[in-house]
């Protein structure tokens, strides 16, 4: 085998990526880089961040076991510029693999798709983790590897000379991507399963060009990859939890996740289709404004009128196996986009989790470009120009609500800021007040200016909505004013705060910001908010 040189190496890879791919590549990165410039040159904690400026990202715990490794990639501490390029090289590269893999050729689309891609509100929710961002980038980048792995199989198994053993390593590499991807962030196994069933749809789809063993094939190769995976990701973290002599905890019902039941599944499966209802009715990403939710119906009605039109020209309905493996990617759909709740059926879903979202609008591009010698000429060209709208309508609107959202954490950040100087100047003037002595915030301050339509657009934005950068006691308070205020102060224990609650001297407090509401109780000193 030659040795290369640095130099050969990088040549070698280069001429190996597609032009479409150097243009996702690039494309994505620059829209990444512009689109989340405010939050990558500035610094605002929110409730996680006051005390994770610096932190060892083992999560364990959580089932995230793969964190505390690549965490290291980008030390240890809360670097805003380090993470949030890093995070965008990796969402380029997530999204280089995901526009090959689903086939996408046009150079306006590739564009338009890995802008959307960067731009949906997800990633401005990880974002506004400046300490862990780069983790989110990352696990998006397995997941979409391993979907060009898929794709890659897929392709693979439609050569008459492809044997089933020559399909073993790329398996096991999807498998291995999958089971990192989870290791670090659960939530982009719905993004591998939602580009799965659209690789699948186009398979069924297409009778002439991948036979009914091909399918059968396809599907095995699909319930291995997801078999193994998981048996991997299980394995992992149960071997990380007992070198760390930890156990899972009850964190959106995690600990619960490596059990399974009848009644469990049945709960689950209903659980992710009344979520998906709820998530397409209510105020979301998908219809935050007139101008996205044009741009979703847009989309939604491209993908449909695409698979209809094939289906109906292939003549897929006389074929039994094609029409029941059509009836179970239909029923697979919503449970793919909400699937952790067949791992747990107390998971709440926020902002973090709804990147699998973006595949709406994506995959009606992919799906635009596999059906176009399905039509004539002039109806492929209206077709396009309504793709492009609806990636322009949804882009650019996530582009704006992206930045409305750093400007409020910004916002809330300058608030919480002057509430805490306004905190410890009080407690300064009080007659009896030692610096050594640790301090309890009780309750929580809510009498702060909120603009109604702000908090309505950003509710469903975890960690960008807000009055403030924590509602919380001394829980935040405490590692914030010393963060971020320099005043060196000793909190206490949760147990010590209880203990101070139930106390005849806590009663008779007032309410900050009146006078007595700062009052020493056990060599303490308490201030006491709104409860």
């Amino acid at each position: 085998m030659k040795l290369l040189s640095p130099k050969e190496l990088t040549n070698s890879i280069i001429k190996k990526i597609s032009p479409q791919g150097k243009l996702a590549f690039i494309s994505t990165f620059i829209s990444g880089m512009l689109i989340h410039l405010y939050i990558i040159t500035h610094y605002m904690l929110n409730q996680d961040e006051a005390h994770n400026m610096y932190v060892c990202m083992d999560r364990t715990d959580m089932g995230r076991w793969a964190q505390v490794y690549f965490s290291k990639i980008t030390s240890d501490y809360s670097l805003s510029v380090v993470g949030g390029i890093i995070t965008m090289l990796a969402f380029a590269v997530a999204a280089g693999f995901l526009i090959h893999a689903l086939d996408i050729k046009n150079s306006v689309l590739i564009v338009l798709s890995g802008a959307c891609f960067v731009a949906f509100p997800s990633v401005t929710c990880m974002m506004s983790y400046t300490f862990m961002t780069e983790i989110f980038g990352f696990s998006a980048l397995f997941a979409c590897a391993q979907i060009f792995l898929v794709k890659t199989i897929a392709e693979s198994l439609n050569s008459e000379r492809v044997k089933i053993r020559d399909m073993v390593v790329p398996v096991i590499l999807a498998a291995v991507c999958l089971c990192i991807s989870m290791g670090l962030y659960q939530a982009y196994l719905s993004v591998m399963l939602v580009s799965m069933l659209i690789i699948y749809v186009k398979y069924i789809a297409e009778p002439a060009k991948y036979k009914d063993k091909n399918l059968i094939q396809l599907g095995i190769a699909y319930v291995a990859i997801l078999g193994i995976g998981t048996l991997f990701y299980y394995l992992a973290m149960v071997l990380s939890l007992k070198l760390r002599n930890t156990q899972l905890i009850t964190y959106m019902g995690l600990d619960s996740g490596a059990s399974m039941s009848v009644d469990k599944l049945i709960g689950g499966t209903k659980g992710a289709i009344k979520d998906c209802i709820i998530y397409l009715k209510d105020k979301s990403y998908v219809n935050y404004n007139p101008y996205v939710l044009i741009g979703t119906i847009l989309a939604a009605g491209i993908i449909l009128a695409c698979i209809i039109r094939v289906f109906i020209t292939n003549k897929v309905y006389t074929n039994i196996l094609r029409i029941l493996l059509t009836g179970f990617c239909l029923v697979c759909a919503p449970l793919s986009f909400s699937v952790i709740y067949l791992i747990s059926n107390e998971v709440s879903y926020h902002g973090l989790m709804r990147h699998v979202w973006v595949l709406v609008f994506i995959g009606a591009a992919s799906m635009f470009e596999w059906s176009m010698p399905y039509f004539k000429l002039n109806m492929t060209r209206i077709l396009e120009w309504l793709v492009v709208i609806s990636l322009v309508l949804v882009t650019w609107n996530y582009i704006l609500l992206d930045n409305i959202a750093y400007y409020n954490m910004n916002f809330r950040y300058q608030r919480t800021v002057n509430l805490c100087q306004n905190v410890m100047e009080m407690v300064k003037h009080t007659e009896d007040y030692d610096s050594h002595r640790p301090m309890a915030f009780i309750g929580r301050y809510s009498k702060t200016y909120v603009q109604p339509e702000i908090k309505e657009l950003l509710d469903f934005m975890v960690g960008c909505s807000g009055k403030r950068a924590f509602d919380e006691g001394a829980r935040n308070f405490v590692p914030f004013i010393c963060n971020v205020l320099g005043d060196d102060i000793e909190g206490v224990t949760p147990e010590r705060e209880e203990e101070l609650k139930a106390t005849s001297e806590f009663e008779e407090m007032a309410i900050y910001p009146k006078e007595g509401c700062i009052r020493v109780i056990d060599d303490v000193t308490v201030v006491k908010f709104n409860d």
